[in-house]
């Protein structure tokens, strides 16, 4: 046995020490998660460990992943987080050109009061690489960098090999015999040290025939529903390993092999083989079910012990915590747009027809590349990737002229395409991969706002009007982008009658900001921004846009201008003359006449602007100035009618 001191420990194990954690394994992006304890399933003694993002939400090892910086600021100021650590999941770096792998090598229940087992010992020395306590205290932790290739994942009582998948807590105590950062081995060095280690293969001839089926017990209750979680899984093989693991350890696998079979995880063995059901059975006997055949198990939710009597965590773990803890772990908001947008947000542009929403959006989007003012309202300046499936030449011409007349779009990179959101159920679980590929290219591109425009022209078969479905999309929205730090709009129509958006309101109340595009009421050739939807954040007054032609080469297209106010007043100023006088003209044909009426006729005499809501502020404007004179409002199908009279020859 060799020396070796081990820390007292607090309510959730040993506490995270930043400072000896190797920066080789701080400066790895995208692969951190926070864990949080919670008691063992079925009453069992200790607890697990659950892998949750810096809010304390639960997350997959594969997918919501972050930075060191972001999940250990959350672990030190939140009481939603226990502790923290790493995916292992394709986590590589470069060095000088070359790929290495990262490994983690677990050993359990080795270390006792002063002493780590000899054997343990003898094998971390001649891998002479960073080696630290495990929050239980009782187990050990290396990790090494492999060069020429990943090794085979195994798990034995003794030890247990991480490498190409799972999760792995990081405490920061090291060991005192261990250096101080991870090394780097050879593959084939590597693979000698840890030969005695692993467990022996065994072909299948050896492994016995496949147990015939019938004669065994129903699966327990949790199965069913397990099973079909599975069909969700971004990694799906890694899915079915961890369900079959969990089940071995309540039923002899010949049984275990059966349940999987009557399974909707059964699926996955046939995706594998080729819809073969002999091929898809054998596969689970040989690569899942038998006991002494190598296998990648569940994650490293490793017992924490029972907990102590009298400490805080003896018990279950509280779903509530106090308001102060959150309050005291309240952040700035991290804001994309100042005021209107922020990263982490799922946002909703909706727009009448011809109002430019992809020219608006797009202009957006340019300045936040370029990290420029935005009319009135400043950006942070990072990358954006957009997704347009209308128009393909169009948006092309749209961008040429852009960069024309703004500057080279930075840090703006596009789709031109659709990407199809579907929501049938046999097409759902593509949606997944969809999902996966383009959070690859946007973590690649280390992209902080995706745009998809438009929502209809992406959704596949997915039902707009349907609140279930709407909500159900949001929500992956959220999962696989917001909840990663990247904000997402979803550029949508109103109706055609242009009165509300289109679609079920689940796309409004799920949202968290939600912009409005329209025509001008007043001015022709002018469109208005306004954001009616904002989460902690003040309101924001209407902005004033205009789309104005212009030119790259022979290419010709449109570009967003801002009005000022100075201008808008003058053309108000204009426009409002322009209007009374089409009253005044129009009136000299009546005695009196309702308001009501009155734009109708003025509408059908051309006066396209004369809705009800506009004659009525012009005939108060001209009311005070006595240019006509108002009977009163009057009672007509339940609503207020103005009725004017030419009072006194004010018309002559």
């Amino acid at each position: 046995m060799a020396d070796t001191v081990r820390p007292s420990q607090g309510a959730w194990g040993l506490s995270v020490t930043p400072e000896s954690i190797p920066t080789h394994l701080i400066a790895i992006q995208r692969r951190w998660l926070g864990w949080r304890a919670q008691p063992k399933a079925g009453g069992k003694p200790g607890m697990d460990k659950v892998p949750v993002s810096p809010k304390g939400v639960v997350a997959h090892i594969d997918r919501a992943l972050y930075n060191f910086g972001e999940v250990l600021e959350a672990y030190q100021s939140s009481g939603l987080i226990h502790g923290i650590g790493i995916s292992l999941k394709d986590t590589t770096i470069e060095y000088k050109g070359e790929t290495l792998y990262l490994v983690a090598l677990d050993f359990d229940h080795c270390v006792t009061t002063d002493a780590i087992e000899s054997g343990v010992f003898e094998l971390l020395s001649q891998l002479d690489t960073y080696t630290e306590l495990s929050p239980s205290g009782t187990g050990l932790r290396a990790f090494l960098f492999i060069r020429g290739g990943l090794p085979e994942a195994f798990r034995t009582d003794a030890l247990q090999l991480f490498a190409g998948a799972g999760y792995v807590t990081v405490t920061g105590h090291r060991c005192e015999f261990a250096v101080d950062g991870v090394r780097a081995m050879a593959l084939e060095k590597f693979e000698g040290l840890v030969a005695d280690w692993r467990p022996a293969k065994r072909e299948l001839s050896e492994l016995g025939p496949v147990p015939t089926e019938g004669g065994q017990e129903d699966a327990p209750d949790w199965f069913e529903a397990a099973a079909t979680e599975v069909l969700s899984e971004a990694d799906r093989s890694s899915a079915l390993a961890a369900l079959t693991a969990r089940a071995l350890r309540q039923g002899p696998p010949e049984e275990v092999l059966w349940w999987l079979v009557e399974s909707d995880a059964f699926q996955v063995a046939l995706d594998h083989r080729r819809q073969s059901r002999e091929r898809a059975i054998e596969y689970l006997w040989r690569h899942h079910c038998s006991q002494d055949v190598v296998r990648i198990t569940e994650d490293d939710f490793e017992d924490l012990g029972a907990g102590r009597a009298g400490e805080e965590g003896s018990g279950e773990v509280s779903l509530l915590v106090p308001g102060s803890t959150l309050a005291a772990d309240a952040r700035p908001a991290d804001w994309i747009v100042q005021g209107l947008l922020e990263r982490g947000q799922v946002a909703l542009l909706v727009a009448e027809e011809s109002t430019g929403k992809t020219f608006v959006m797009l202009d957006i989007c340019h300045r936040i590349g370029r990290g420029e003012m935005w009319g009135d309202f400043e950006t942070t300046q990072c990358r954006v990737g957009y997704f347009s499936a209308e128009g393909v030449s169009g948006f092309k011409r749209r961008l040429a002229v852009l960069e024309a007349a703004h500057g080279p779009a930075e840090g703006l990179y596009v789709h031109a395409g659709v990407v199809s959101l579907t929501m049938s159920a046999e097409r759902r679980l593509r949606l997944t991969d969809v999902f996966r590929a383009i959070v690859e290219e946007v973590e690649e591109k280390q992209i902080d706002l995706v745009v998809l425009d438009t929502l209809s022209a992406n959704k596949g078969d997915a039902e707009e009007n349907s609140n279930t479905e709407m909500a159900w999309l949001l929500a992956e929205l959220r999962r696989w982008f917001a909840d990663r730090g990247v904000t997402v709009v979803l550029v949508h129509h109103t109706r055609k009658d242009g009165d509300v958006f289109r679609g079920a309101s689940a796309l409004s109340n799920n949202s968290d900001v939600r912009f409005e595009l329209m025509a001008h009421p007043d001015l022709p050739n002018r469109v208005l921004f306004t954001a009616p939807r904002l989460r902690d954040a003040a309101a924001v007054d209407a902005v004033v846009l205009r789309l104005e032609r212009a030119r790259a080469g022979e290419i010709e297209s449109l570009v967003v201008e801002h009005v000022d106010v100075e201008e808008i007043e003058v053309e108000m100023a204009h426009v409002t003359e322009l209007q009374r006088a089409a009253i005044l003209t129009k009136m000299r044909e009546y005695e009196h006449i309702s308001a009501y009426q009155l734009s109708l006729d003025l509408r059908n005499a051309g006066q396209s602007w004369a809705f009800k809501p506009i004659v009525e502020a012009r005939l108060k404007e001209m009311e005070e100035d006595h240019e006509v004179a108002c009977i009163g409002a009057v009672r007509h199908n339940r609503a207020e009618r103005w009725v004017v009279v030419d009072a006194g020859g004010l018309l002559d």
